[in-house]
């Protein structure tokens, strides 16, 4: 690996915390081939990312029980913070990360 993957890695990261899944998807489209570090950085972004939309929307379905509505959001906005720092920490690092309680709906094949 190289300093240029590592610093590529945090970015997707830290970027993700703003956009989401817009950049981690970009970096995924364009890097697939180059780097296998980029690679598996961007698609637990991407699983993160997917994640908090699939629990976000059940929260929104269920806003019939408030209660349980709101306990998901709060643990969505939670998780959309904390697990991308973590990410960005371990990129950092140069470890491969991955993030509890994500489905893994892009593999690692």
């Amino acid at each position: 690996m190289v300093d240029k993957d590592k610093k590529i890695s945090v970015l997707v990261w830290v970027l993700s915390l703003i956009t989401a899944f817009i950049v981690p998807l970009i970096f995924y489209v364009r890097k697939n081939k180059r780097s296998e570090y980029i690679l598996h950085n961007t698609k637990e972004a991407l699983n993160v990312a997917i994640t908090a939309l699939i629990i976000t929307a059940i929260a929104q379905a269920l806003v019939i029980t408030p209660i349980i509505s709101t306990i998901m959001l709060i643990y969505v906005g939670l998780y959309i913070i904390v697990i991308p720092i973590y990410g960005a920490t371990y990129a950092y690092k140069l470890q491969y990360y991955k993030p509890p309680l994500t489905l893994r709906l892009l593999s690692e094949s």
